[in-house]
């Protein structure tokens, strides 16, 4: 046993404490323009996702109307695709994890489930 290490209980380790980190996106400052109105419009009106799905539909309803084809348009159908299969993906695991939330709660507490889920007795 090593005697240093008797009565550690309120002793934090190096890099073993309590960790806070603020996440919000703070890249705003390395880009070109105003950072506060890139935050501004990101945390408020659009999000880059938004923006980038708006700009999507519009080009893809143009090449239609217009008759564009090539590999652009083909790259930008890629994408649409890939993005909507993977928000498919994710919203499939938090519908799974909500179910399984919500038979456990069930099980735990039929009072607040019912509260949440609007169900009857």
């Amino acid at each position: 046993m090593f005697p240093f290490l008797v009565n550690t209980n309120n002793y934090e380790f190096p890099l073993s404490g309590d960790v806070t980190q603020d996440i919000s996106p703070s890249f705003f400052a390395a880009m070109e323009g105003v950072p506060e109105i890139e935050r501004e419009v990101v945390t408020k009106v659009a999000s880059y996702g938004d923006q980038l799905g708006a700009l999507t539909d519009a080009v893809l309803v143009l090449a239609e109307k217009c008759g564009v084809k090539g590999k652009e348009v083909d790259e930008v159908k890629r994408i649409a695709r890939e993005v909507a299969d993977a928000k498919a993906r994710v919203t499939g695991a938090l519908r799974n994890r909500a179910e399984t939330s919500l038979r456990r709660l069930k099980a735990a507490d039929p009072e607040a489930h019912r509260s949440l889920t609007g169900a009857q007795k």
